[in-house]
């Protein structure tokens, strides 16, 4: 048998002031907005989603190299000098149309460190760019 370790789930500085955000702000109204407004909104997170990969940040504490993984960019990260024997895929939130945060890129460089693991984080396609059919066969 298996056994699969968990690693415990600690919220993104971007999901916790979303939760805030999401009780503070008229979320009906978007729920009742015109699709043009919805193009438009959503249009202005394409602006957003170009991802610069902070080689020189993870490189302070990890090995890290860049690997093509279904057409899209991978980064593989592990302690220095470690050689790991498990592996951790890292997916960032976002919902599917935010590119990882500060917030994630550290988790990474912890995670790979404080695990021992290679750390596996995988740029996917996001939205509205490419639709959901592209980001899976991503």
């Amino acid at each position: 048998m298996t056994v699969v370790e968990t690693i415990p789930y600690t919220k993104s500085a971007r999901m916790r002031a979303t939760e805030r955000a999401c009780r503070l702000l008229p979320i009906k109204r978007l729920a009742d907005a015109e699709p043009e407004e919805l193009e438009r909104l959503m249009q202005r997170f394409v602006k957003r989603q170009d991802v610069e990969i902070p080689l020189r940040m993870l490189s302070r504490t990890c090995d890290v190299r860049v690997e093509e993984l279904g057409g899209r960019p991978c980064v593989i990260a592990k302690g220095r000098g470690a050689e790991p024997q498990r592996a951790v895929l890292f997916l960032f939130g976002g919902s599917f149309f935010l590119p990882p945060d500060r917030a994630a890129w550290k988790g990474v460089a912890e995670y790979a460190c404080d695990t021992g693991s290679e750390v596996w984080f995988p740029l996917y396609p996001l939205a509205p760019r490419y639709s959901m059919l592209e980001m899976l066969d991503s």
